[in-house]
């Protein structure tokens, strides 16, 4: 299942026919376990390849809704707001990219001599 999902998330793999069979699949997992983010996130993650913004917004309101977005998710749906131009979507989790767990965004570095913000130097 692994290798499958792999290629499923790969940008080069464009073939509808199995990306739409692989979100029907991931939604009939969602059915059978309603409380598992992880079903949720890839239906998000291959709807997204799908260009399907109205089933991704299906689950990303019910992963908001049962409470359990970690950093990641919010970084990730800010992401997804954005490109839907939710902008109060996007304002309101898109700080979230500085906590999260898998490859966060360093805090700025600013180039003073003593390293405060304001060098009077």
């Amino acid at each position: 299942m692994g290798c499958y999902c792999n290629k499923l998330y790969d940008n080069g793999h464009r073939d509808i026919n199995i990306i739409l069979k692989a979100i029907d699949s991931f939604e009939k997992a969602c059915t059978r376990e309603p409380k598992e983010r992880l079903y949720r996130k890839n239906v998000i993650i291959v709807a997204s390849k799908a260009k399907k913004p109205e089933i991704c917004r299906k689950y990303w309101n019910q992963i908001i809704a049962d409470n359990q977005m970690n950093n990641d998710d919010k970084y990730d749906y800010a992401a997804f707001c954005m490109l839907n131009k939710d902008f109060e979507g996007f304002h309101k989790y898109f700080d979230s990219r500085f906590q999260k767990e898998n490859n966060c965004t360093p805090f700025p570095k600013y180039l003073f001599e003593n390293g405060s913000r304001n060098s009077t130097s």
